[in-house]
């Protein structure tokens, strides 16, 4: 196997912290449960996946983190700004292992 890659449709999620707010999709459990399976082995510090992820025109390297039997990754400024992305809205994402 060379690549795992999904592409699915997530809700952009918004969470307040103490100092900040963070802007996150969650991976579906299904595809969760497989990169789980498959990729358990390429995890790094916090249980984190290296992932290439991209909604639209717009691709970056970024990590998911397991939450919830699943996965989250984190939206940055920029990413929420090229692509005009605002909580409770719908997205889809093609997310790339990497690593294997």
């Amino acid at each position: 196997m060379d690549t795992l890659e999904y592409k699915f449709t997530a809700e952009v999620q918004k969470s307040s912290g103490r100092k900040s707010t963070y802007f996150f999709l969650l991976v579906p459990k299904p595809e969760g449960k497989h990169i789980s399976h498959f990729a358990s082995h390429l995890t790094r510090g916090f249980k984190s996946l290296k992932v290439r992820a991209r909604i639209g025109k717009t691709e970056w390297l970024s990590s998911i983190f397991p939450s919830n039997d699943s996965y989250l990754l984190l939206l940055n400024k920029e990413v929420r700004g090229a692509e005009k992305l605002e909580a409770g809205g719908d997205v889809k994402l093609t997310l790339t292992i990497l690593g294997l």
